[in-house]
């Protein structure tokens, strides 16, 4: 049995119009190999989008960190002798064995793509966020045919929701932390007591509503003026409230 791992498309196209085609064979020794092999594949591409590129090395890394979890112990000498892994995440990480390497997963792969070492691991925070869409949105959204914050990806990346389980923009707003608001009935004085106050929790509210239309924003078209103008009366209406919280 063969495992197509590199052009589906042109596979597809052979296949629709009768075409031949010539197939190149390689073999891997585990199917994590396949995995990494097919994402570095993916990442030499030149048509891809700021998104894809992001989602791409932060899967690699992720990829990376979670198959050295799973470390050999042949050479661990005994439970009292504190076992040091040939290489951590950490700015310390030290070199175990002749040859290895001491640099963090991070760093390596920082310098390998030609970024910062935090950009790599704000990928995997994203990549993670991703993967938590149901497979539909996820697909349009890689594509650029829907518009989400990125910041707002990141987040849901570090929620606990499961992944392929967020189908909708407002189901990605209610995944979020809640934003910080006072309690009903109580205002924050300068002294940072609790006071008495009448006024209702809207800030929390407007913030949910601004995130949720922000987020449906894409290429410049009729709708987006109106999107703009609502954005806008959104955003009017919360500075008014917290002007009046001050």
């Amino acid at each position: 049995a063969y495992v197509l791992i590199d052009g589906h498309n042109r596979y597809s196209i052979c296949q629709r119009h009768g075409l031949d085609f010539r197939m190149n064979l390689r073999s891997f020794p585990t199917m994590d190999e396949v995995r990494t092999f097919m994402i570095e594949n993916q990442l030499g591409r030149r048509n891809l989008n700021p998104e894809q590129t992001a989602y791409l090395r932060g899967l690699r890394y992720r990829d990376e960190k979670k198959a050295r979890g799973h470390y050999d112990r042949s050479g661990h000498k005994g439970q009292n002798v504190p076992f040091a892994p040939a290489d951590t995440d950490s700015a310390s990480a030290t070199t175990v064995g002749a040859g290895k390497s001491s640099r963090s997963t991070a760093q390596r792969l920082a310098k390998q793509y030609n970024v910062n070492e935090k950009t790599i691991k704000r990928d995997a925070e994203f990549s993670a966020g991703v993967d938590k869409l149901a497979p539909d949105l996820k697909a349009q959204f890689l594509a650029g045919q829907v518009s989400i914050n990125k910041s707002a990806i990141q987040q849901l990346g570090k929620t606990n929701r499961p992944d392929s389980s967020v189908s909708t923009l407002d189901d990605l707003v209610a995944s979020l932390p809640p934003v910080a608001a006072p309690v009903p009935g109580t205002a924050i004085t300068t002294s940072g007591r609790a006071a008495s106050s009448d006024k209702p929790a809207k800030p929390a509210l407007l913030r949910s509503k601004l995130k949720t239309l922000v987020m449906q924003i894409s290429e410049p078209s009729d709708q987006d003026i109106a999107l703009l103008d609502e954005i806008a009366s959104c955003v009017r209406q919360l500075k008014a409230v917290l002007s009046k919280d001050i």
